[in-house]
Parts: structure tokens; sequence; C-alpha cells
């Protein structure tokens, strides 16, 4: 088999190297048009020696090692190219500092003439392009290969216009080429601009205004107030340019916006849901469904999910057919790297969190799932008193537990409501990953309601519609504040507690503990050590400890729940994420 690397094509392709160096720098060191082409000219045939050595040593990566391997160096010099176009974005910006006409701008009338003005500005901008398009490039994306030829050719033009060294076209032309080479590697198709990405920005942009302020105020030629202007016209003029780019990256993508519940209805029918505890949230069309399509062509499984900014927030595990699920998983991520978004899924188990964890998900633990353990659940013994008077008490006073099922009429809704509004008072509801009271979510629902002797409804929860055999979960608990009495709540657990051991159900969910047992221990991540104090001391905001003592009166059970998020989404971002997408109710509109 022949050696990998040749000695003499090592000593040829180091020597190019060499001699497209010197010609570089000779070139930048004459002033003279004719050696400069010369010079270019030189160095252009060493880069396509270089070329042609390169390609040879990649066959041979690709015969010995494979396609994997090869494409892993085409990668690194993506990535290489792309963060070289940022430097080089940078290095024209210093030189323009470095020559302080930015700090001289306030007395343009005794340096500056108008032309060199216009020219500084160019030249300024050009820099600033050439950061934004080296960021889309690290990005992938597809789209980024046209700003930077177009980029590229703005430099040249303008470099040549100003008259400069022609052998300075030589960087710009191998980030130009070097872009072309690895294009097949970019594959998104949509930029949106994050949070993350908008915080370092503006970051950025006020170290820099700062240091601009401090260096004008040691200048001699100061002039505070016309320099301010000037910097304050160029970040304007950037921030429209760079906000007519990125609305172009904006386009594109896959459509993400799917509400057909229909096909859900036939996925769960066929496959069940047992994978998700939250599968029947997504009949409240607060949410978009992405659904895997298997080889024959059938939606196998499905993801429930929202999007803010760049995050796309998936509501519990995917759910259908078990088999399909890690094919499914790939799957989405793919669609959403190519669209732009960053995958947070919210409220996942341990297994499913260690399936993320292979793509280079990080995680948090974000509380605790309360169940109880129907199979062994009884009212027998002298433990168990309390429970007994609870039922026997309100028998005694006339309430009675009964569950309807659909079709119902307007006048039974319209008294569902009038409960829920009086439980609301002037509190909103939330959604995502809790239910709202809609009308067209709950004529799919079975309704526990409960009685009083005056046959009036004083309180109802819905059994949520995930259908699945072994688990009874529950959505919307709502009661009228004016006819509350003491343990009404415990009276309609009790029952459905009843209810589901008699129907052969095995656990019954009581819901989230959210922060419950989260960041006990020293060793534990920071996030979850601050979690941990929000639960201890968070009172005031949220019930987190009376929600957790309440569910431990009857929970045997506690499965702990995660927030897993993909790479660029920062924590801070992604639990504000899964705030806001919380307080959304209203029905999904593209």
């Amino acid at each position: 088999m022949n050696k990998l690397i040749n000695k003499k094509k090592a000593t040829i392709f180091l020597s190019l190297i060499l001699f497209a160096l010197i010609a570089f720098i000779a070139g930048k060191a004459s002033r003279d048009t004719y050696v400069n082409s010369f010079l270019l000219a030189f160095a252009i045939l060493a880069f396509t020696g270089i070329a042609f050595l390169s390609r040879d040593f990649f066959v041979k990566i690709k015969d010995k090692y494979g396609e994997f391997a090869l494409r892993i160096i085409k990668e690194l010099i993506q990535k290489i190219n792309s963060i070289f176009m940022v430097l080089y974005g940078i290095y024209i910006i210093l030189s323009v500092i470095s020559l302080d006409n930015l700090y001289n701008v306030g007395s343009i009338r005794e340096e500056l003439s108008t032309q060199e003005l216009i020219v500084i500005t160019i030249y300024l901008l050009l820099g600033y392009l050439f950061l934004i398009v080296g960021r889309l490039s690290i990005d992938k994306q597809k789209k980024s290969l046209k700003l930077i030829m177009i980029t590229g050719l703005c430099q040249i033009i303008f470099l040549i216009a100003i008259g400069e060294n022609i052998v300075s076209i030589l960087p710009v032309l191998v980030l130009m080429a070097l872009g072309f080479y690895t294009k097949n590697l970019l594959f998104k198709e949509r930029f949106i601009y994050s949070w993350e990405e908008k915080t370092v920005d503006i970051m950025l942009i006020l170290v820099g205004f700062f240091f601009y302020i401090l260096n004008i105020n040691e200048n001699k030629y100061q002039n505070l107030t016309l320099s301010l202007i000037y910097i304050i016209l160029i970040l304007c003029v950037f921030i429209l340019l760079a906000k007519a780019i990125f609305s172009y990256m904006k386009k594109g993508g896959e459509n993400l916006y799917n509400t057909n519940l229909d096909d859900l209805d036939t996925l769960i029918d066929k496959y069940g849901s047992s994978q998700s505890l939250a599968s029947g949230l997504s009949f409240l069309n607060d949410k978009y469904i992405f659904y895997y399509i298997d080889k024959e062509g059938e939606k196998t499984v499905a993801f429930q999910y929202q999007i803010i900014n760049n995050k796309a927030i998936v509501m519990g595990e995917p759910f259908g057919k078990e088999a399909d699920i890690p094919l499914a998983l790939f799957a989405f991520n793919e669609v959403c790297q190519r669209s732009g978004l960053n995958p947070i899924f919210y409220e996942v188990d341990e297994k499913f969190t260690l399936s993320l964890h292979d793509y280079g998900y990080d995680f948090m633990k974000f509380g605790e799932n309360a169940m109880v353990d129907l199979t062994d659940f009884s009212l027998r013994g002298r433990k168990k008193s309390t429970e007994r008077n609870i039922l026997n008490r309100f028998a005694k006073d006339g309430y009675k537990f009964q569950l309807v099922s659909y079709p119902y009429s307007d006048e039974f809704l319209d008294k569902l409501e009038e409960i829920s509004n009086s439980w609301l008072k002037d509190r909103k509801e939330k959604g995502f990953s809790l239910g709202f009271f809609d009308r067209d979510y709950l004529r799919r629902t079975e309704i526990a309601i409960v009685i009083d002797k005056d046959e009036e409804i004083t309180a109802f929860t819905n059994i949520m519609p995930n259908k699945n055999p072994e688990v009874l979960t529950i959505d919307l608990m709502r009661y009228d504040q004016d006819k509350n009495v003491n343990s009404m709540m415990d009276f309609l657990f009790l029952n459905l507690f009843i209810y589901g051991k008699e129907n052969s159900y095995k656990y019954f969910n009581l819901g989230m503990a959210p922060l419950s047992n989260v960041g006990l221990m020293k060793s534990a991540y920071l996030s979850e050590r601050l979690a941990y104090l929000v639960y201890k001391h968070g009172s005031r905001f949220y019930s987190f400890k009376g929600l957790r003592n309440y569910k431990q009166k009857y929970a045997s059970i506690w499965l702990p729940k995660y927030m897993a998020y993909a790479k660029g989404n920062w924590l801070l971002y992604s639990l504000l994420a899964v705030a806001l997408v919380d307080k959304k109710t209203s029905k999904n509109n593209k």
C-alpha cells in the first residue's frame, strides 16, 4: 500500500506554501503594479499546485480510512476557513482604527477629506460584513456561500479601486476558494438570530463603544459630538445591513407548523402513546406536531412542540411506534438543524435523557413526577381512616362522584366554564405543559364531576386523552370557589383512584412537582443548586413545597424529570423560553 505521506510530494507542498508566502510578503512591500501582478499570478499558481497535491492526499485518506475520515478533515478545513473570515473582518476593522481615522472623525475638516471618510466607512462596513459571513459559515448555512462570494468580490473590487497592492487580494481569493471547496458541508437552510447571539453582539458593541469613547477623550483632535454622530450613523447602517442579511437568511427551511390532529388520532389508536405521560396535551392544539414517516410512508412517531426564537421546545417524550423512536429522534434533530432551530426537551424521563446525551445535549433535573401505584391502593386499615372519613362525610352530605362521557350538551360545558372561571378568578390560563379550558379539547375527554345534594356540579376534572391502558392521567382540576368545602379535591382524587383500580389501571399520574429533590447534593450542577434555592425560598412566587407536600399524601412513586437542551442554547435562555411558552394558551396560527 502506498504511504499516506510521500516525502517528495510533501517537500513540494511545503515549498509551494513558502513560495506563496514570499510572493505575498514581497507584493505587500512593493508598490509596482507589474511586479504585484506577476507575484499574484505566481502565488495563484503556487496555490493551484497546493490544491492538486491536497486532492491527492485526500484521495489516499479516503482509500485508507474511509469517507468519514475525509469528511472530518473537510469539516476542519471549513471551520478554520470560517474562523479566518471572522479574523479577516477583525483585521480590517483594526486596520482602520489603528490609523486613528475613527478617533479623528470629530475634526474631519483638519484631518480627513470627504473622499477619505467614504473610503474608511466602506472599508469598515466590509470588515463587519466578513464578521457576519464568517459567523454564518461557522453555522454551516447554505446561503452563506453566496454571501461569501459577493462579499469577497466587493472586497476585491474595493482594494483594486483604492489602489491597494494587487497581491493583497490573495487572502480573499483563498477564503473564497476554500468556501467553494467545502460548500457540500453547508446544510442549514435557515438562520434565526438567537437570543444568545444577540447578547454576545450587544456586549461586543458596548465594549467597542466604551473603548471608542475612551480613545476620543485621549485624542488631541477631539470633537466628541461629531465623533459620536459618526459612529452612531455607522452602527445604524451596519444594523440595517445585518437585518437585511438575517431576513434573507431566515427564509427557507422545512414546514414545521403542522397541526393535523386527525393523523395524531390514527397514530395513537394504532401504536399507543405509553412513552409519554403528556401525549394527550397535543390535542389542546396549542402546539405543533412533527411526524416521523417510515419507509412505507406511514406516520409512526409524533413530537409535540412550540417555537420561540430559535428554540423548538418539545413537551415530553416522543410517542408512537417504539421501534421507530430512535429513527424519529434522529430525523427530528436533522430537520431542526436544517431549519435553524435548537431543540429543548421539557419534562422528559431518565431513559430518554440518556438517549439525548448521545446527540450532545446538556440537561438539568427539573423535578419529579408523582405516581400512585393503584395495584397496591386500598382504603382498608387504620392508616386509611382519614381517607375513609372523607368519603363517608361527603356521601353523608349528599355529594356524588360521576364520570361523564361525550357527547356533552352546551349547557353542561357552560356550567364547567363557569366553574373554571370561578376557580381562575382573575388569573390567566397557562398552556403548553398544562391544560386550559377549551371546549374542543374537552369534547375529546371523559370528565369526572362532583355533584352536591342539589344536583349542582361543584368540581370537575378531565381524563387526559392519551389512551394509555396502564396510566390514568387527569388534566384540569377546577372547583367552584363559592361552593368549595374542605377536602373536596381529596374526595375527587379518592374516587378517581377507586375508578382507576376498578378499570385495571396500574398507576395514577398526579403530575409534576417542579424543582422537587433538585440540587440537594453538594456535587450537583450549579444550575441545580440554584434551582434548589428557588424551591426552598421561592414560595412567594409559586408553592413548590406545598405542591410537593400535597401530592406526597398519595404518591408512592416519584419519577425524576429533566430538561435537555441542544448545543447553542444557554441554560438561562432555555428556562426563559420554557417560562414564556407556558404562558401561551392560544390556538396555533402560523
